[in-house]
């Protein structure tokens, strides 16, 4: 029979005395089983004749330590279940989980105890080694756990390197690692952890180096391998932590700190492209110690803010090197926040955050390096210097981008931009007087509109080394009054406006590359504008040279040259003169040599001839001419003159006169008129002003006030109406069937008493144009009261008055009239024999406003006139009354005189004002049939037709006329009003409605008409007729 010792209890003591509280879980409360490894027969866990006393049980633990003959395995898909497993307690152990076989326990240790070596390996996929409560690798000895080929496996907590002296490895290749609580990385120990080839690890929180003598080094490393970190990341709690980060690897993790408490040194490297360390939270690198991160070569870190050296004691750094290597921070960055801070930014690689701070607290120190073509780094804002001394470097090419203000703090601060480098902001603010810059060949280039873009910097803060600075305005009007100093010069460069005021005290030139560069201070040194480059501004230089454009002034001004003025071929000097006689000017002190061109800018306005602007003097004399003005009027010649010390643009009458622009007979005779006014009158002074003589015609018919000669026309028109009332009348009343009466008795009454009668009417017509007076719309409407008698009286005599309103408008000109008319007349008609003889007299009083508005390039003005005019008119006619079958027709001639006048008028507001006094006068004739029946007659209503039409012609000429002049004293000049009608129909159409009872009261309805080629009228008349017996 062979012996089976008794199995014994095991309890272990040792890791009872770990500070860590997850580890008193060792400590079995209810001791089992040891059962320990010989090996003996296979390597076969299951296999009891290789275990003494047995196959470990599932409340057992088992013991590995020993590995001859044969090393343990579990494998083909077999399980295990026991209390706890010990590779290498006191010696050396191998554990091999192979093959999809499965090991579970509740706490797995391997390389135990002092002088141990454990080796554990779990390979394949399926392979599975579960710790539910700790997994220790190298307590006091040697521990190795591999994990590869899709093998996994998990634990509660973890230890790597627990003890001083111990030594804890992890390898994973393509393996899978879950830790759902805390995890050590160099307990008091040594710890090498290496992450490959796709592994996954998923983790709580995770301390690497956690007591001073310990030591934990992390490499994740090739695409697809990640390490998901949960909770908090500590790189050297107390002693030495290295992490890094490559070749496509992948860390997330909550917060991180590097070099947490004092002594300990934090290490993180991310290198390659595609390698990431992701920080949701914040990252320290140096809390109260030494930290450092590298990002190289591509790789990328990410965090919500970052300082580096937060603690007093830290001295910490971040340096991001390469193409594509970059630090992204969704908040804040400080660069020594209490300790001494340094962040390194070259070849490439880019950091970006909200607001930044260099050297935030009293007594910590911050420095920042930005260098190389590639390099950036991006902020919000950016202190430097916020309590203590920081310091930021640009060189090389590199990009500082400052959205906002970049601020140089009390300290103290230094901000060098040397060797191309280049800050881009959007202001930049000096704050204190313990600041430096060294200016030395950068670039400091803005991003925005700023009138104070360089400002807070006292006389000596603003250095310029001998290469000098550029300022770009990037496009935008920026402004400064600070002033520089050194022995460098400034370049402005960009598109936009640089503005500097302030006593300059620099010793070096300044060249306008690109853009506007405005100087309203003085520069002492040279001033030198590039080819497509412009100077401008109000104050002064040392000596200048011009091969782009010169402007003086900001609108118009006077920029100053103390020494000579030189200005090359193909420069522009960009001249601006206004209408009161004020001209930009170049002001030498010395000699000026001349070339290039002048263009003028003339400011809206009317310019005099005769005036002389003096453009440029130069107190050792000009040499030189300037090209040819580019500048050319059809009246006035521009050009410049030439003394020994000056320059003058002069502007004179050229010998054109305004009516060789003149299309029509008005717009001559206006043209005329204006010639007489001579220069210095505000119209004669317009019309030279014109840019071209396309706009000339346009011009003298706004001036002409051919409205007021075309007002005589349209009176001369509506001087009908009152002939039409009154003949009317007449003809009605010695009508052989007198109207609608019927028989002896009615005629007897209508030929005593009197009858009284009122006409209201409206009309509308136009005078058409004829292209040198334009279209004259007009539109009257009034009322004519009259009343006659026949008794005791051969013939039939009344009198007629009325008032009316008229509209008159001539849209083409801009201008109208509205009258108010007063008419008082006299008629009268008799029967001799057959015929019937009918004629009267009439005036009319006109109370006329005009308006004009006069609207051309350079001139816009309103004048009206309040004036008066009278309209007085003969007329008579002859019929012959026929009555054929009930239809009474009347053939009939007739004449009339009419005289339209107009009384002296004076128009106000402006140099346009005319006045003037205008007359027409035409004789009428008109051959005519009027036809009158009856078309209903019953007991309730009897209603008559009437009609006339005839046909009219005028004599004497159709062009009303009037002689004008300027009220500023010109000569006479006759305008031309819209021409009346030679020849035209005229008709009379309507209806009289009288019920019989009532053969006293009458009403008429009529639609009057006149037609011609040129004239057309249209009205509407109603007439009551009261007769009293």
């Amino acid at each position: 029979m062979s012996y089976s010792p008794p199995k014994r209890k095991f309890c272990y003591l040792f890791s009872c005395k770990q500070v860590i509280p997850l580890l008193t879980a060792l400590c079995i409360s209810n001791a089992s089983w040891a059962v320990d490894w010989t090996g003996s027969v296979s390597n076969d866990w299951f296999d009891p004749l290789n275990w003494i006393p047995g196959v470990p049980a599932a409340g057992d633990s088992a013991i590995i330590d020993t590995i001859i003959p044969n090393p343990t395995e579990v494998n083909s898909s077999s399980t295990a279940f026991l209390t706890s497993l010990l590779i290498g307690d006191l010696n050396e152990g191998t554990f091999n989980i192979v093959n999809g076989g499965i090991v579970s326990n509740f706490l797995g240790s391997i390389g135990t105890n002092a002088g141990s070596t454990g080796t554990v390996t779990v390979s394949g996929a399926g392979s599975q080694w579960n710790n539910a409560a700790v997994l220790e690798i190298g307590g006091f000895g040697t521990g190795t756990l591999t994990i590869q080929d899709g093998a996994a496996v998990t634990a509660g907590n973890a230890t790597i390197g627990l003890l001083a002296g111990s030594l804890g490895i992890l390898s994973m290749d393509k393996g899978s690692l879950t830790i759902n609580g805390q995890w050590l990385i160099g307990y008091d120990g040594t710890a090498d952890v290496t992450m490959s080839n796709g592994s996954q690890v998923n983790t709580n929180s995770t301390v690497v180096a956690n007591t001073a003598n310990s030591v934990g080094i992390i490499d994740v490393q090739g695409q697809g391998t990640q390490w998901n970190n949960s909770g908090n990341l500590v790189i050297g709690n107390q002693g030495f932590g290295d992490l890094c980060i490559c070749d496509g690897g992948v860390v997330n993790n909550w917060a991180a700190v590097l070099g947490a408490q004092l002594g300990s040194t934090g290490v993180v490297g991310v290198e390659g492209q595609g390698s990431q360390w992701n920080n949701k939270g914040s990252l320290i690198i140096g809390l109260l110690s030494d930290g450092s991160l590298s990002i190289v070569d591509g790789g990328l870190v990410t965090s919500q803010s970052a300082v580096i050296a937060s603690g007093a004691n830290s001295v910490s750094t971040a340096d991001i090197f390469g193409q594509n290597s970059h630090w992204f921070n969704r908040g804040n960055l400080i660069v020594g926040d209490s300790g001494n801070g340094s962040l390194f930014i070259t070849d490439g690689g880019t950091v970006s955050n909200q607001q930044a701070v260099i050297a935030a607290n009293a007594g910590s120190t911050g420095a920042a390096l930005v260098q190389g073509e590639g390099s950036r780094w991006n902020n919000l804002s950016l202190v430097i210097g916020q309590h203590s001394a920081g310091a930021l470097s640009i060189q090389s090419g590199a990009l500082v981008n400052v959205m906002q203000q970049t601020i140089l703090g009390g300290g103290p601060a230094l901000l060098e931009i040397v060797a191309n480098g280049v800050l881009q902001t959007n202001q930049l603010i000096g704050n204190s007087v313990f600041i430096g810059t060294h200016l030395d060949g950068g670039i400091l280039r803005a991003n925005g509109n700023n009138n104070a873009f360089i400002s807070g910097f006292l006389p000596g803060q603003l250095f310029l080394s001998c290469q000098g600075l550029a300022i770009d305005s990037n496009g935008f009007n920026i402004a400064t009054d600070n002033v520089f100093d050194g022995c460098g010069g400034l370049t402005k460069t960009g598109p936009g406006q640089l503005t500097l005021g302030g006593q300059q005290a620099y010793t070096g030139s300044t060249t306008v590359n690109q853009g506007v560069l405005r100087i309203d201070g003085s520069l002492p040194g040279e001033v030198e504008v590039l080819a497509g480059a412009r100077l401008q501004g109000t104050g002064s230089m040392g000596t200048a040279v011009v091969a782009g454009n010169i402007a003086p002034g900001n609108s118009i001004g006077t920029l100053s040259v103390l020494g000579n003025y030189l200005q090359l071929p193909g420069s522009v000097y960009e001249l601006e003169i206004n209408t009161s006689g004020q001209s930009d000017l170049i002001n030498v002190g010395g000699t000026a040599t001349i070339a290039g061109e002048v263009v003028l800018l003339r400011a809206p306005g009317i310019y005099t001839p005769g005036t002389r602007y003096t453009i440029l003097t130069a107190q050792g004399g000009v040499i030189g001419t300037y090209s040819n003005l580019n500048e050319s009027l059809p009246f006035l010649n521009i050009f410049l003159a030439y003394d020994p010390q000056h320059v003058y643009l002069d502007i004179e009458r050229n010998g054109l006169r305004f009516s060789t622009a003149a299309l029509t007979v008005n717009q001559f005779n206006t043209a005329e008129g204006i010639e007489s006014l001579g220069a210095g009158n505000a119209v004669y002074d317009a019309i030279s002003n014109l840019g071209s003589l396309y706009l000339a015609p346009q011009a003298l018919d706004s001036l002409s006030g051919e409205i007021h000669v075309s007002t005589l026309g349209a009176f001369m028109e509506e001087s009908r109406y009152l002939r039409y009332a009154a003949m009317n009348r007449l003809q009605q009343a010695s009508s052989a069937r007198e109207g609608l009466q019927v028989d002896a008795k009615q005629r007897h009454q209508s030929l005593s008493g009197v009858t009284w009668w009122g006409q209201g009417f409206g009309a509308w017509g136009e005078l058409e144009g004829n292209g040198n007076a334009a279209q004259t719309d007009r539109s009257t409407r009034g009322f004519f009261l009259g009343a006659d008698t026949a008794s005791g009286l051969p013939m039939r005599m009344g009198v007629i008055g009325g008032i009316s309103h008229s509209d008159i408008k001539v849209y083409a000109r801009n201008s109208w009239v509205s009258s108010d008319n007063y008419h008082l007349g006299l008629y009268a008609g008799s029967r001799l024999a057959s015929l019937s003889l009918r004629g009267g007299a009439a005036y009319s009083w006109h109370d006329i406003h005009s308006h004009r508005n006069i609207v051309f390039p350079g001139f816009s003005n309103a004048v009206k006139a309040n004036s008066n005019g009278d309209t007085a008119q003969l007329f008579a006619e002859l019929g012959y009354p026929l009555i054929l079958n009930r239809v009474e027709l009347e053939p009939f001639a007739g004449g009339s005189y009419v005289n339209v006048e107009s009384r002296r008028f004076f128009e106000t507001g402006s140099a346009a004002a005319l006045n003037g006094r205008g007359q027409e006068n035409l004789f009428y004739s008109t051959l005519g049939l009027r036809e009158t029946s009856n078309v209903m007659m019953n007991n309730k209503l009897i209603i008559a037709q009437r009609l006339m039409l005839g046909w009219q012609h005028a004599n004497h000429h159709l062009d009303p006329q009037t002689l004008m002049a300027f009220n500023s004293g010109s000569s006479g000049f006759t305008i031309y009003g819209s021409p009346l009608a030679r020849d035209s129909i005229l008709l009379d159409a309507g209806l009289l409605l009288q019920r019989p009872e009532t053969d006293n009261l009458q009403l008429k309805l009529s639609y009057i008409a006149q037609w011609a080629s040129n004239v057309q009228d249209n009205g509407i008349m109603g007439t009551l007729i009261y007769r009293m017996s």
